[in-house]
This record gives structure tokens, C-alpha cells and sequence, in this order.
């Protein structure tokens, strides 16, 4: 049995808060990272989304962004696609006369677009009004041509994503000239600020982040959580929120700890680092966080080692301390003194729990090949993805709620 599987990247808005996704097709055996067949590709990311997987689960309130083909216009499969979670994107030097039509039929009867075009002089209102986005590459521009840009776009930069942002830098200032929103990697790439130093309340979470990436028992956590009002009103009313739909307020830090567990606690601890609304959205950061510690922890009792799952969930959560933090990974290490294996397979990528971190990181960036062969020499079929995609999907789904 061939098992498809949905890559996702991220599309931040102007807060660097999740707005959306942009979906791409992987399938194992046939037709992986390069496929031959566009079309197939496009009909095999609506097929895996719509079917594969719980469409709130993955996506999480945002929209799907799906390339097609404008061939795939003809086909009246598109009209099963539900309009509420994913948008049709098509390239604007792809489009042919005919083509037009087809998409305005399809945006009068609720179907939503969005377009990728190199230059917004290339695209009139009557039809830039068919499209609720508009998405460009903005990798190598400089600033002269980042400002013929805004020049062109007018109105429109407001609803158009900048495509292929790595750096900070280029970040700002596409955020500057009025971009509505951002794809890329910027926001996970630590950018060191030289000595900016740690607060106290930060200390304390990583210090009870650190017990409990161990064997340390709650009570522990416990004890320091009662030295420490402001954590404790935060916890609190985090365990006593609808979130929880529980039948009374939580009142005291030992229900919270039943309540919440390790794992939950830890989700809360690193929510608070990220410096996340827990009533509202996500930073992108902490979202990422919390996907990749599940699928580390999932993975490590796929992989028959169950005994490191909660570790492998500390590190997944714990590895874009460095992108949010703005400092050096060992130095955030040495403040908590964590221990030789989290250090190493943070640092490095080394040891069980690094190899279980890069099997995440690989899963975000959608590199089912390369997975493909080191899942072989475990003895392990591919086909385990599809499980801990589903799952953990599901359930970084549940926990924003």
C-alpha cells in the first residue's frame, strides 16, 4: 500500500502568529520528493488533506494553501474541496485566456485563490479582485526592488504574502513596506543579540523545565511553583480557563499538576517561555515547538524506545529556545544546567534524542526521502509517518484549544 503524506510550512502573519499553511504533496514509494505529473500531485495534497487526516486537526483554524494546475480547473472534483479551509493557488504565467473564466465561475459559486506572480504590475483589478491572496517571491531582491514592488502593488501588499524569507532582515523589511503576511524559516533561525541577559521569571521556567526533563517527581515542581506567586496565578488561571472545561476553578497547584501531568506541564512551561496568549493565537514558534516535541515523543515509542518519550518531548519543546530567546543554545543550556544528553542532542543533534529531533525537523521540512532511508536502517517502514502524522496533528490541535 503507497501512503501519501501532507508536508506543511508555515505562513506567519505581520506578528509572526500562524495564519495559515502552505500544503505540499510527499508520498512514499511512488512519485516522492519529484513528481513527474503536476496534476497528480495537486489532486494527491487535496486527497491526502481532505481524506488522510481530520481537517481541523491540520490545519488548526487557519487555511490551506494547495498549488493546482490550471488544468486542474476543469475538473470537477475541486468543487467537493471545502472553501472554508483551503485555497487554490495558481501561477499567473501558467494562466491562459481561457483559464479566466473558469476561475471567476469558480469564485462567484465560493471557491477562494490565490495567485503567484513575479511583478503586481502583471495583474489588473478587475481580476486581482478574483483572488483573496497574492504570493511572491521576495528571496534576493534588494531594496530597490523591494520598493518597485510596493510601488506596483498599491493596495494589494496589504493581502500578499512575501514567499521565501530565511532572514530576519529581509523579514522586517518586507513587514516595513506593508506585507500582509510571511512564509520562510526566518522565525526559527536564531539571530544572537549579544548581551541580553535572561530575566528572573524566564530562569525560573527553564530551572522547572529542567527538573522535569528528568526523572524529577511533580512534587518538586510543585515546591518551587509555590515559591513563585506570579508562575502560580499563571497556572492557575491557565488549568481554570474553558480550555479545560473543567466543572470547578482549579484552586490549588496540586490539582493543577493532576490536571495538567508532565507532559502538560512542560506544554505550559514552554507556552510561557514563548511568550504564547494562551487565550488567543499561537506564536509561530511556540506552535512549532509543540508539534515537533510530539512527533519526537510519538516516534520514540514507534521506534520501540518508550523509556525516552517524555525526554523527547523536553527536547522538541525546548529546541527553538535559541530562535526565541535571541541567544546562543549553550548558553541557555549552561544557565538551567541541563544534562550531557539534552545539551547533546540540542547542540549537535547527536545521541537517541538527536536523531529523533532531525526525524522532526525533516517531517516539518517535508523530506520524506531522506527519512525514507534512515527509518529502513531501524528496520522501519515509512508508513509509521502516516500514524504520527495523524496524531500529532490531532493533537497540537487539542492543545490550542
Amino acid at each position: 500500500m503507497s501512503h501519501a503524506y501532507v508536508a506543511r510550512q508555515m505562513i506567519v502573519d505581520r506578528e509572526e502568529r500562524l495564519c495559515g499553511f502552505d500544503l505540499f504533496f510527499r508520498q512514499s514509494r511512488v512519485n516522492r520528493a519529484a513528481v513527474a505529473d503536476a496534476e497528480q500531485a495537486s489532486a494527491s495534497v487535496i486527497s491526502a488533506a481532505v481524506n488522510g487526516f481530520d481537517v481541523q486537526a491540520l490545519l488548526q483554524g487557519v487555511s490551506g494553501f494547495v498549488l493546482i494546475t490550471p488544468g486542474m480547473l476543469y475538473d470537477e472534483a475541486l468543487k467537493a474541496v471545502p472553501a472554508e479551509h483551503f485555497i487554490f493557488t495558481v501561477v499567473l504565467s501558467e494562466l491562459q485566456p481561457a483559464h479566466w473564466p473558469l476561475i471567476e465561475q469558480m469564485h462567484q459559486a465560493g471557491a477562494r485563490f490565490a495567485l503567484v506572480l513575479e511583478s503586481f504590475g502583471a495583474i489588473d483589478a478587475d481580476r486581482a479582485a478574483l483572488f483573496e491572496w497574492f504570493k511572491v517571491s521576495v528571496d534576493g531582491l534588494d531594496e530597490e526592488e523591494l520598493a518597485q514592488l510596493k510601488a506596483q502593488a498599491g493596495t494589494l501588499l496589504k493581502r500578499s504574502i512575501a514567499l521565501k524569507i530565511e532572514k530576519r532582515a529581509l523579514f522586517e523589511q518586507c513587514r516595513a513596506l506593508g506585507f500582509g503576511a510571511f512564509g520562510g524559516f526566518f522565525f526559527a533561525k536564531a539571530e544572537v543579540v549579544q548581551g541580553e541577559r535572561l530575566s528572573a521569571s524566564k530562569m525560573a521556567i527553564l530551572e522547572l523545565i529542567e527538573k522535569l526533563s528528568g526523572d524529577a517527581e511533580l512534587s518538586i515542581a510543585k515546591r518551587r511553583l509555590e515559591r513563585d506567586p506570579e508562575l502560580s496565578i499563571a497556572l492557575l488561571r491557565y488549568c481554570s480557563s474553558a480550555a479545560f472545561n473543567t466543572r470547578a476553578p482549579v484552586k490549588t497547584i496540586q490539582q493543577a499538576l493532576t490536571l495538567l501531568g508532565r507532559s502538560g506541564l512542560l506544554q505550559w512551561l514552554m507556552l510561557m517561555l514563548y511568550g504564547a496568549d494562551t487565550e488567543g493565537g499561537h506564536h509561530a514558534l511556540a506552535q512549532m515547538a509543540l508539534l515537533r516535541a510530539r512527533i519526537m515523543q510519538q516516534m520514540a515509542k514507534e521506534l520501540g524506545k518508550p523509556e525516552l518519550s517524555e525526554s523527547a518531548y523536553a527536547v522538541g519543546m525546548l529546541s527553538l529556545l535559541d530562535a526565541m530567546l535571541k541567544r546562543p543554545m549553550s548558553e541557555i543550556l549552561d544557565a538551567a544546567r541541563f544534562d550531557d544528553s539534552l545539551r547533546e542532542a540540542l547542540l549537535h543533534h547527536k545521541g537517541p534524542l538527536g536523531g529523533l529531533l532531525i526525524i522532526a525537523i525533516r517531517i516539518e521540512r517535508g523530506e520524506f526521502t531522506q527519512l525514507e532511508g534512515g527509518l529502513k536502517k531501524m528496520g522501519k517502514n515509512i508508513d509509521l509517518l502516516s500514524r504520527v502524522l495523524s496524531k500529532s496533528y490531532a493533537w497540537v490541535a487539542q492543545a490550542n484549544r
